[in-house]
């Protein structure tokens, strides 16, 4: 009797220290992972410089998140995340609805590149949704399912603020940095139910119209400076 006490308890102490690792590497273990699955998601590269995860307080802090550009376009980050905090609900990350009171983004920097007819943001959607590149491609996978066809989970973003972003573009050869609104969006996948793929190509599609709408005023002033400065010096010439 003594010594199946003594096997439990070495056992049990075991399995404590194995679950102490795991905890103790638990951000390591996420950031190799965001590394791994999410070029899955994306089609582009993905590098994330550090992560905090406080599982029983349900809090997430990723720091200097990069997404690169997708297949035709530069070698340069299409975004660039400064930092990404999450409130969620603990509980919620085992069942099949992910419930997140609050997501901020924070300064965040974009690459705006147009090439082939289409730009890189709109590249980007189309691979997250996992549309097909040619007419002669198989079918895109069905966006409830993962990978292995099993249902994927739902997710419920209830609060999502970015702010301090800016984006590069190129407008007639002259580059220029441009500064977005900030976004701020509130029940994300509430009424519909939403995978992360569908939630992410929402934000996503939110980003890109902010950022052809910053692009089309920026040009539409150009263009009129441009013209003033013409009429100034038809009227010094003649």
């Amino acid at each position: 009797m003594k010594t199946f006490l003594k096997i439990s308890a070495g056992l049990f102490f075991v399995v404590i220290l194995a679950l102490s690792g795991v905890y103790m590497g638990r951000n390591k273990l996420i950031k190799d992972a965001v590394e791994k699955i999410g070029p899955k998601f994306t089609q582009t590269t993905v590098l994330l410089g550090e992560i905090d995860f406080q599982p029983f307080q349900g809090h997430l802090m990723l720091k200097e998140l990069h997404i690169g550009n997708p297949e035709g376009f530069s070698g340069k980050d299409l975004f660039s995340l400064g930092k990404i905090t999450v409130d969620l609900q603990p509980k919620t990350v085992f069942s099949n609805k992910i419930i997140i009171n609050q997501i901020t983004v924070d300064n965040v920097f974009a690459s705006y590149e147009i090439a082939n007819g289409t730009n890189n943001i709109a590249a980007l959607q189309k691979n997250i949704a996992g549309e097909p590149k040619t007419a002669d491609t198989t079918a895109a996978p069905d966006p409830a399912k993962n990978e292995k066809g099993k249902q994927a989970k739902q997710v419920v973003i209830k609060d999502l603020t970015v702010k301090d972003a800016k984006v590069s573009a190129s407008i007639s050869g002259i580059g220029m940095t441009l500064p977005l609104p900030t976004i701020h969006m509130t029940d994300i996948g509430e009424k519909k139910p939403s995978t992360f793929k569908e939630v992410l190509t929402s934000v996503i599609n939110v980003f890109s119209t902010e950022t052809l709408n910053a692009i089309a005023t920026a040009t539409t002033e150009a263009v009129k400076s441009g013209t003033d400065s013409i009429g100034k010096l038809l009227k010094k010439l003649f």
